[in-house]
């Protein structure tokens, strides 16, 4: 990652160059870090060992959060803030200040440069695209997640955002998810702003979108299952599995059960983030039910039915929707080996 943030502020060619330069002069002898800081400074004419040395010697990492905004016809000048992130949301008492090269994204395009944001507040100018079919200018900070930094976006901006949100690279999409989420559980911004992301990203067809989907929805649920297990918000729990259902079915309507042909490595990839939400959101759909029950009842005469990969969501779900048969299936396929590798499925 810090070496990504490098190669964000120094743009391809003058990375590429450096690196050559750094291995035909060490060739076959040893090496600190700051050797290779040099040769990038030494190509470039960038102070790059000033830029790494916070990251390189100070624990942890940067949140920004948005000070103040002005959109303008064509640009908007924003004000960003940065404080050191800690994920549990304890108060920092480190003054560390980070160089942070940051890159924008815009309508219209992604800066071709980074720039560096080396202050406690820093105001950016960021030109914009003009406005076309009515849809509103948006801005996503830290384009393409070059800098190792979490971005609380504006209320503002994240509803600018969702308008487009087909037109935001998939990664920035998964990263603008998850930046709400690690910092909503840190207490550094709404909660409601990680379910605005989630709805506008229902229908999503990006396998980098569905992991983010995916370890978000997974730790919602898992935190609201043990808070309504009190008994005092049942009713909201069950309207986010609700919620989550909507969006999880929709992935598997994409995706399908099976592997098609000519399909790809990341078709593969969203297939498993989908399908390992299934058990907890869409356990008591009937098409599923019946789905899941189906290829049980068939995978012991015929395992191709039941891929490696949902095989355990299969079982959970038949539990969830049966009765003692199908727990002594699952006890018995546990029990009657020593392999491991079959033993964690029904585990």
């Amino acid at each position: 990652t810090v070496v990504n943030m490098v190669a964000a502020f120094l743009g391809k060619d003058k990375f590429q160059e450096g690196l050559q330069l750094y291995m035909q002069r060490h060739a076959y002898g040893n090496t600190e870090t700051v050797d290779l800081w040099n040769a990038w400074s030494e190509v470039s004419g960038k102070d790059v060992a000033a830029l790494m040395s916070t990251w390189t010697t100070v624990m942890g990492y940067p949140y920004l959060k948005v000070v103040s905004e002005e959109w303008r016809a064509n640009e908007v000048v924003v004000t960003l803030e940065q404080n050191r992130f800690i994920s549990d949301g304890s108060v920092s008492d480190s003054d560390a200040l980070w160089s942070i090269p940051l890159l924008f994204a815009t309508g219209g395009a992604t800066s071709q440069e980074a720039v560096i944001m080396d202050q406690k507040k820093q105001t950016f100018a960021v030109p914009l695209p003009p406005a076309t079919g009515g849809a509103r200018s948006w801005l996503k900070i830290n384009a393409g997640q070059k800098a190792l930094v979490r971005v609380a976006h504006s209320s503002e901006m994240v509803a600018r955002l969702q308008e487009s949100v087909s037109a935001v690279a998939a990664v920035d999409r998964a990263a603008l998810l998850l930046d709400a989420y690690a910092l909503a559980k840190a207490g550094l911004a709404p909660l409601e702003t990680v379910v605005e992301i989630l709805r506008a990203l229902d229908g999503d067809e990006s396998s980098i979108v569905w992991s983010a989907i995916a370890g978000v929805l997974g730790g919602l649920h898992l935190l609201m299952e043990q808070v309504s297990a009190v008994g005092t918000t049942n009713e909201v729990f069950a309207n986010f599995v609700a919620f989550g259902k909507r969006i999880v079915l929709k992935g598997l309507e994409k995706v399908g059960w099976d592997s098609k042909e000519g399909e790809t490595h990341t078709d593969k990839l969203m297939r498993a983030s989908v399908m390992g939400l299934l058990h907890s959101f869409a356990w008591d759909d009937s098409a599923v039910a019946a789905e899941a029950k189906r290829r049980f009842d068939k995978h012991w005469e015929t395992p191709s039915v039941l891929p490696a990969e949902y095989k355990t969501t299969v079982y959970k779900i038949v539990l969830m929707n049966g009765g003692l048969a199908e727990y002594e299936a699952v006890l018995n396929e546990y029990t009657s080996t020593e392999d491991n590798a079959i033993r964690k499925y029904p585990m």
